[in-house]
């Protein structure tokens, strides 16, 4: 086949859409691209169906004519049908048309293509149905004696009862979900994802997610369990009916081997009277599949109903079979058996087919929800408060303990976390409280070591302090005495005087050094507390730069800012001595450089996360905005690297006289006050940084 043909074959169906039935009249149209590849899929499947007919294999032909529900089989012999793999198609006047070629039909049910091929003296025609016809007319619904039973008022009554409740369960069950699913998502949201949110919070949701899955899949089973049970009591109370029938219409057929003229004269009179009795319809069929009769005989004569059985009872070889067929729109159950006479000979079919009311269902489904859903949403609301408390008792205790250890402070006594359970919690929470009695134990013996450590330095510092001046008063009083000895009673009392003037002089410079010393190491031991209060920094810096522009040194000492009306909180007469061992240290730096500059700056901390970056800056603080700048700049040599972690060291000293205690003690006074210190140096020189606070 070429394209031309399939454009002349749609054409065909366009025409016979138009002029025929109208679109309304059927449902389910295919497209033409389905009917294309199905036209191919066909075609190969024909090609095997031949194979079997030539070989004769009855079981073969059958299986390759099920395999495509869309494709319908008939195979004619002659004028009799001899196989057929569908008995939707109510067939009317089928005549051969030109073989191997497809042309449209329009069958009374339905709209096809069609294709007639003869092999072996047989003529197969193989039917595509693309449209199917929708039975508007539910009057006809009517001569179904199988139709469903009319309720009496007071089951209509509970039905409507129970369908109210239904729907009132449905919405409060919906509304709970929805409402859950509503705080859950903000939960998320607010999170910024499911792993960020609380433990607690993970637990509730995962906990009330697998509450709502449970209860989804037993409702689902639920309501799939009653319909499957309806439908199983209709089917068995089905087959029970075609088994009295069975028996019944053998003793109508006691002495009969087959169905003529005759026996079947009167059939569909007892046929419509056995219906009335068992409340069923029963259709007949003779060993050819035809039928012969049926309690409601006008479907078949409206021709809604094929004459021919169905082809998976009539070819397989179980007859006895309970399945669903279709007429139209409506679906309905079947029962097939094989009629026998009284001798057990085989001499056709009964069918006997129930309308399984959709309606009938679901009051059967209705009615057990409505017993069903009210415990249920009672377990489902004590299952999420169950949830609910059972999440918080789990993580209560991790957020204590989460608490306890934002809050943990030494040496307070309710580090301790007390819970009394023996479970996995329980073991943290014991290791949680030996691991403060363990840090408390090893803070103070660390306390402990470094305080003794510390007087020891403290103490070697003043021991090499106190000697350097002993050694020169030694040696000059030692020098006094060996004057006096040597010269006697001769001795030159004008020079002794003069030495013993320059002596005296000396000694007098070494005590003074002495008692410089013990007040340093003194101011340093016991620092007198720091008393906040609002500062004006500007002026506290022009005072004590003021002191300093006119020193031995002829260092240049330059302030660049406002003289007063900036205000931090510090100790107002502390501060002022911070600034003093700043700018001494600066002056001290650039004692031997010509050219020696010292600025000294103050501004808001702007700058800070530009110093941050900086490799060499110290501690420096977190939050800018609320601090004060106070910048000490000069021009020396720097500061070495091997000394640069030392600077702020208590016994630490380049110079060859001093304590070495300055640096040491502002650092103490500024990070009272809540500020910083922190200094930045290179070989172009150094700046210290002074942080204090601008709010309380």
């Amino acid at each position: 086949m070429n394209k031309h043909f399939y454009h002349i074959l749609f054409l065909l169906f366009f025409v016979f859409t138009s002029c025929g039935l109208e679109e309304k009249d059927f449902e389910n149209p295919l497209e033409e691209r389905q009917i294309q590849a199905q036209i191919k899929s066909a075609e190969q499947e024909l090609g095997q169906l031949i194979n079997h007919v030539r070989n004769q294999q009855m079981d073969s032909i059958w299986y390759t004519a099920q395999v495509h529900e869309n494709f319908i089989y008939y195979i004619f012999a002659g004028h009799d049908m001899v196989f057929w793999s569908d008995h939707r198609l109510i067939l009317r006047n089928m005549r051969t048309h030109e073989y191997d070629q497809w042309y449209a039909h329009d069958f009374v049910n339905a709209q096809a293509v069609c294709k007639w091929t003869r092999c072996d003296g047989l003529d197969i025609l193989v039917v595509i149905p693309y449209k199917w016809r929708t039975v508007r007319d539910a009057t006809w619904k009517d001569s179904f004696s199988f139709k469903p039973v009319i309720e009496q008022n007071e089951q209509v009554r509970w039905w409507r009862q129970a369908r109210v409740k239904v729907h009132a369960y449905f919405v409060i069950i919906l509304t709970l979900f929805v409402v859950l699913g509503i705080y859950g998502l903000i939960g998320i949201i607010r999170n910024h994802g499911f792993r960020n949110m609380k433990l607690r919070l993970k637990f509730q949701y995962l906990l009330m997610i697998l509450m709502t899955f449970s209860f989804v899949y037993i409702f689902t089973v639920s309501v799939h369990y009653v319909r499957t049970r309806y439908e199983g009591s209709q089917k068995t109370l089905l087959e029970d009916k075609t088994e009295y029938i069975q028996q019944a219409l053998k003793g109508m057929f006691y002495w009969d081997y087959s169905f003529n003229p005759n026996n079947t004269a009167s059939l569909n009179i007892d046929l419509h009277s056995m219906a009335e009795l068992y409340n069923v319809d029963i259709q007949v069929y003779n060993k050819k599949g035809f039928l012969v009769g049926s309690s409601t005989p006008q479907l078949f004569d409206r021709e809604l109903l094929s004459k021919y059985i169905s082809s998976v009872v009539f070819f397989s070889r179980q007859h006895s079979l309970t399945t669903y067929e279709q007429v139209g729109e409506l679906r309905y159950l079947v029962s097939y058996k094989p009629l026998y006479n009284g001798h057990g000979i085989h001499i056709g079919f009964i069918a006997v087919p129930l309308f399984i009311s959709e309606r009938e269902m679901a009051r059967e489904v209705d009615d057990y929800l409505a017993r069903l859903l009210p415990p249920y949403l009672v377990v489902l609301i004590i299952g999420f408060i169950i949830s609910y408390l059972i999440s918080h008792g789990i993580i209560s205790p991790l957020s204590v303990l989460s608490d306890k250890m934002k809050n943990f402070q030494l040496g307070k006594r309710d580090n301790h976390i007390t819970y009394w359970f023996n479970d996995e919690i329980g073991d943290l929470v014991y290791r949680y409280n030996e691991m403060v009695d363990e840090l408390e134990r090893s803070t103070k013996m660390i306390a402990r070591s470094e305080r003794e450590e510390a007087w020891k330095t403290l103490a070697r510092q003043i021991a090499h302090e106190i000697n350097n001046p002993l050694t020169p008063m030694k040696l000059t009083i030692q020098q006094l005495q060996r004057m006096k000895n040597e010269s006697g009673d001769t001795m030159d009392k004008e020079r002794y005087n003069a030495y013993f003037n320059r002596a005296t002089n000396m000694l007098i410079e070494q005590i003074e050094n002495l008692s410089r010393i013990a007040t340093s190491f003194s101011t340093f031991i016991k620092m007198p507390d720091v008393k906040l209060s609002r500062v004006d920094i500007a002026e506290k810096l022009s005072s004590v730069i003021s002191l300093f522009q006119s020193n031995e040194k002829n260092v240049s000492v330059r302030y660049i800012g406002p003289d007063s009306g900036i205000i931090a909180y510090a100790d107002r007469e502390q501060i002022q001595q911070v600034f003093t061992n700043i700018i001494k240290n600066a002056i001290q730096a650039l004692e031997d450089k010509e050219g020696g500059d010292i600025i000294v700056m103050i501004r808001n901390a702007n700058n800070i996360q530009a110093l941050m970056e900086d490799e060499n800056m110290q501690d420096m603080p977190m939050d800018a905005l609320d601090y004060l700048e106070i910048s000490f700049s000069d021009n020396g040599p720097g500061i070495p690297l091997e000394y640069q972690h030392k600077v702020f060291m208590p016994n630490f000293t380049t110079k060859s006289t001093g304590s070495g205690l300055g640096l040491a003690i502002s650092k103490n006074i500024v990070e009272a006050s809540f500020g910083k210190i922190c200094f930045q140096t290179s070989e172009k020189g150094t700046t210290f940084f002074v942080y204090l606070r601008k709010k309380e």
